[in-house]
């Protein structure tokens, strides 16, 4: 923040002092108003999801719809073997670890028609500025109808651990282009990662994870082959995009096994299968529905607004109840069930803060798919660029 000038400081007492530095508001984005045109060619909005910000009607804010896996040389900084996890809900079975990173650092040419456009027409264009982003696997290449919508099966099936009690976990299915039926999870997890210099227009994301069961076969085909994998899974980063200071408002105490069975008995509109509106909608049923039914007890310490709550709620509990389907920046990204094993397993109820950010949350998301990699799951990992 700019300092005051000297002799503001010498004629403020101090409460006049701090009205005066707290109430210097922060340029923040925010996201196009409904109707209101992009000022920017489709060359660009193609390429880019754009926003606006709060203060200054000149000024946007991007983040690049797409990525590309970090190259060095002749080699690819993405790193795949063979793995059969210990414990979990695919204990021993074969899956793939991954890790490695991810880049979505617009091309030369794109920053220079971006700048340039921007210049000619009394413009400012900047990056979002974000500190975290959210990587999670999701498939693609499936059968979508004329809607746009893919075809979901789930159930909520019994496990039983070594140790421990009997307790459910959703197993969802979704149809592939083919006619089969694949697991709805690339992936087990969102993995949290650091932003390199705080930019979705980012040099260096890294990502780490494990597939579910039932992707070594079609994995170690595209590596034989020497295919891409647009049509197997998309990597989708959420971008944790700060623009204000956080406030704690509240907390909450989750009942996972409750709150997992209320979600597989809300289904959604169309079984099992949520928009970001759908899902904006189940978690504001949980502020208003008996608590004993959905699992979560909420301590609104600040009596917070409904829509704060909403928003604090989706923080904690979004990413870790659903899993995104066929991503789509044009359609919009479809999400389903987690299988959510990890928080399941324990009885016990979780407590977690509830957190909100001042103005209009915005959530950019990139995708990053593998465009070719040549190899095998040995360990070393012996993946490389294909060359032709």
């Amino acid at each position: 923040m700019k300092a005051l000038p000297k002799y503001i400081k010498t004629r403020l007492s101090p409460l006049a002092l701090l009205f005066a530095v707290t109430c210097q508001t922060q340029a923040a984005p925010v996201p196009l108003s409904e109707g209101q045109s992009i000022p920017f060619p489709n060359e660009i909005a193609s390429k880019v999801s754009l926003f606006a910000d709060d203060q200054d009607a000149n000024l946007f804010w991007y983040a690049p719809k797409n990525g590309q896996v970090k190259t060095t040389s002749d080699r690819i900084d993405f790193r795949l073997r063979l793995t059969a996890p210990a414990f979990g809900l695919y204990a021993g079975q074969a899956a793939v670890s991954y890790s490695g990173a991810f880049t979505t650092k617009i091309s030369h040419s794109l920053q220079t028609e971006m700048d340039t456009f921007a210049q000619q027409h009394n413009l400012q264009i900047k990056p979002l500025t974000a500190t975290l982003a959210y990587t999670t696997a999701a498939p693609t290449g499936l059968r979508v109808d004329s809607n746009g919508r893919v075809n979901v099966t789930c159930s909520l099936d019994r496990v039983t651990p070594p140790r421990g009690e009997m307790f459910k976990v959703p197993n969802c299915q979704v149809e592939a282009s083919a006619g089969d039926w694949v697991n709805v999870e690339a992936s087990t997890q969102a993995v949290r990662g650091s932003v390199y210099g705080y930019s979705t227009n980012a040099d260096r994301i890294y990502i780490s994870g494990v597939t579910t069961a039932g992707w070594v076969d079609q994995i170690e085909h595209r590596l034989n082959e020497g295919n891409d994998w647009h049509d197997l899974m998309t990597f989708v980063t959420e971008w944790d995009v700060q623009a204000g200071n956080i406030e704690k408002i509240g907390s909450i105490e989750v009942d996972w096994r409750t709150l997992v069975q209320y979600q597989f008995d809300y289904k959604g509109p169309a079984d099992f299968l949520f928009s970001k509106k759908d899902i904006d909608r189940f978690l504001q049923s949980l502020i208003t529905i008996d608590s004993a039914q959905s699992g979560v007890v909420i301590h609104n310490t600040t009596n917070a607004s409904s829509e704060k709550l909403k928003e604090a709620l989706g923080e904690q509990l979004r990413r870790t109840l659903f899993t995104p389907l066929q991503p789509s920046h044009q359609h919009g990204t479809l999400y389903t069930l987690r299988a959510n094993f990890n928080k399941l397993r324990s009885s016990q109820k979780e407590f977690l803060y509830l957190f909100w950010q001042p103005g209009e949350k915005i959530s950019p998301t990139t995708f990053t798919t593998i465009d070719c990699m040549i190899g095998d799951l040995s360990w070393p990992a012996t993946q490389g660029k294909c060359t032709h």
